[in-house]
């Protein structure tokens, strides 16, 4: 874990020896310690890691270590702060774990939810699906095709994860499950359907690839008209309460929907999901589309990654192999891992790339070889396959910077910040985008947008005459009900002639564009440039993405490979050989007791 103590951690730390009634260096440092694990997004405190692991305190000279594992399990099982599963007590301990209560009862909660939607039965209506149905909505292609399975998954399982990598169809894949589900139920009495991602942009993909799919469906023209025309974020579908952390759909007050689906599940945290899963009616279906090797939520938990956790080691079920050739036509193989999980009979993997061009070719080459942890292979498609959708650029000197992005600014953003309409240019923003691993620094995202607005203003494409100019791009950073826009939506300032040539704010939104002013947006920032972390559930044709110069925990795996396949066309990673080789080989390994309660897996 991160070797240094925040100020939040001790003060944490100190208001549980308080609670404890005498002073207690064991439970100062349990409690310090699990505050610090969830600030850095893991779920909980894993006593065997952490024991005898040095540990310093921020504006501590001096540094301390944690208790060893016997001494300090017994101090906290002899603390009224630290209670076991089931109690209610600020800290629980759960074998070696030790969770906030909060975050146990979260994991709990959803634990339970998935459990029984898993193994609950599915409504009679599933079992009316012919093979005839799937064949005209999924055509067989001579080899097989694992959306139809998808397909077979969904329909004879309420709980089905549908994950795959960028291409392989996961939402046209989905809207064709609703056109069967649509099929199915009948036109009189139609399933009541709700799509939602975690962002305000996720959303908006998942709508736009929702209304392409409808129009090339194989089916009548009714039911294209009864698919989803609205998606909305998680936060908006639950009915989020200003200030609070609770919202207006739960157990006793649940969604009205037969079948929910979330797109850019791994962005969601375990918080969100527990109550997502909280306020699912009792006979409800739950479908996740998302890609379990993307970086995990920002926030606590790798839920999607936890869901997915056991496919290679648990195998399908008899019952769910029969249906899925019933279904198909399929022959699945029996797999030999260990006796099914009800787990691996709802999770389905897309394999084909059915997007990338042959010009694009090493684009996918490049991302397995990275999420594999393959660094010599990943530096190979590198080294050798310049040209086809890749370029590698060793970082130049801090000074060189602006020079070296010189003309990649000047082509992505010039067509964006002069285009004469707020439609025009929000289009063009697809196109283009700088991506970092890091904030701060001269790679990181609040340099590097300095760096755009200065070439851009030297080319004269922007006049930075207040903080909301002509062609500045924004990313919002916060979720503002009131306005409707959420974190992760991105806009642009343009001047309105309708409103005197004063500047506005333009958002897309489901009835084209909205205008906001610019005093009322909620938090936001220049978005030249921006994160990976910010960047998911976002894909542009053409992409740099920058690392850095040295070592950071930050540059891991998945950073890398979300990185890359941000980008349809071309990505260019700006980095060192040996700090991408490093980044490539760090594996985030996220602490939580949730594959655990639902595997069986540590």
């Amino acid at each position: 874990m991160n070797s240094i103590l925040s100020p939040l951690s001790i003060h944490f730390g100190r208001l549980i020896e308080r609670l404890h009634g005498s002073r207690s260096r064991e439970l100062f440092l349990a409690a310090a310690g699990v505050c610090a694990r969830i600030q850095e997004g893991h779920v909980c405190l894993d006593i065997n890691e952490t024991a005898g692991a040095a540990i310093e305190a921020e504006g501590e000279d001096s540094a301390t270590v944690f208790p060893e594992r016997k001494a300090w399990i017994a101090a906290l099982e002899s603390s009224p702060t630290v209670g076991r599963p089931g109690d209610r007590a600020p800290l629980i301990l759960d074998g070696a774990l030790l969770y906030l209560y909060r975050y146990w009862d979260y994991q709990s909660r959803l634990a339970d939810a998935i459990r029984r939607i898993a193994t609950g039965t599915p409504p009679a209506a599933a079992h009316q699906a012919s093979r005839e149905m799937i064949d005209r909505l999924f055509p067989d292609t001579g080899e097989i095709n694992w959306q139809r399975i998808a397909a077979a998954v969904a329909l004879t399982r309420r709980f089905c994860i549908i994950t795959g990598g960028p291409g392989t169809g996961k939402t046209t894949t989905v809207a064709t499950i609703l056109a069967l589900f649509l099929e199915i139920y009948g036109r009189d009495t139609p399933p009541a359907i709700a799509l939602a991602a975690p962002t305000g942009k996720a959303a908006a993909r998942l709508l736009h690839a929702i209304a392409r799919a409808r129009e090339s469906l194989p089916c009548a023209e009714d039911i294209k008209r009864q698919l989803p025309s609205q998606v909305s974020t998680i936060h908006r579908l639950l009915g989020a309460r200003p200030g609070s952390p609770c919202f207006r759909h739960n157990a006793r007050n649940p969604l009205d929907a037969d079948i929910v689906v979330i797109d850019e599940a791994s962005m969601v945290d375990l918080a969100l999901m527990a109550k997502l899963a909280d306020a699912l009616k009792p006979d409800a279906r739950l479908i996740l589309l998302g890609d379990k090797n993307q970086l995990a939520s920002v926030e606590a938990g790798s839920v999607l990654g936890d869901l997915c956790a056991g496919c290679a080691e648990f195998s399908r079920s008899p019952d769910a192999l029969m249906e899925i050739r019933r279904l198909t036509g399929f022959p699945l193989p029996q797999e030999t891992g260990t006796p099914s999980s009800p787990l691996a009979d709802c999770v389905i993997e897309l394999k084909k790339n059915y997007r990338t061009q042959a010009s694009a070719a090493a684009l996918p080459m490049l991302s397995e070889a990275v999420n594999r942890g393959d660094t010599d292979g990943a530096i190979s498609v590198l080294e050798s396959k310049a040209g086809a959708g890749i370029a590698w650029r060793r970082l130049p000197s801090t000074d060189r910077i602006e020079a070296e992005l010189r003309k990649a600014v000047v082509n992505g953003f010039t067509p964006v910040v002069t285009s004469q309409t707020p439609e025009s240019a929000l289009e063009r923003f697809g196109d283009f985008r700088i991506l970092c691993a890091l904030r701060q620094g001269p790679w990181g995202v609040e340099n590097i947008n300095r760096i755009a607005e200065r070439i851009l203003t030297r080319e004269k494409a922007i006049t930075i005459d207040g903080p909301w100019y002509h062609g500045r791009t924004i990313l919002i950073t916060a979720n503002d009900y009131n306005l409707g826009l959420f974190n992760g939506d991105t806009g642009i300032c343009m001047r309105d002639p309708a409103h005197g040539n004063r500047i506005r704010a333009f958002f897309p939104s489901d009835n084209g564009l909205r205008a906001v002013l610019p005093q009322r947006l909620p938090p936001h920032e220049t978005v030249f440039a921006m994160t990976v972390h910010k960047s998911q559930g976002s894909e542009f044709e053409r992409t740099i993405l920058v690392l850095s110069d040295r070592a950071n925990p930050l540059l891991t795996r998945e950073l890398v490979y979300t990185g890359i396949t941000r980008a349809r066309s071309h990505a260019e990673i700006w980095t060192g050989r040996e700090i991408f080789a490093q980044a490539v080989a760090a594996k985030i390994a996220r602490t939580s007791g949730l594959r655990k309660a639902l595997w069986g897996m540590d």
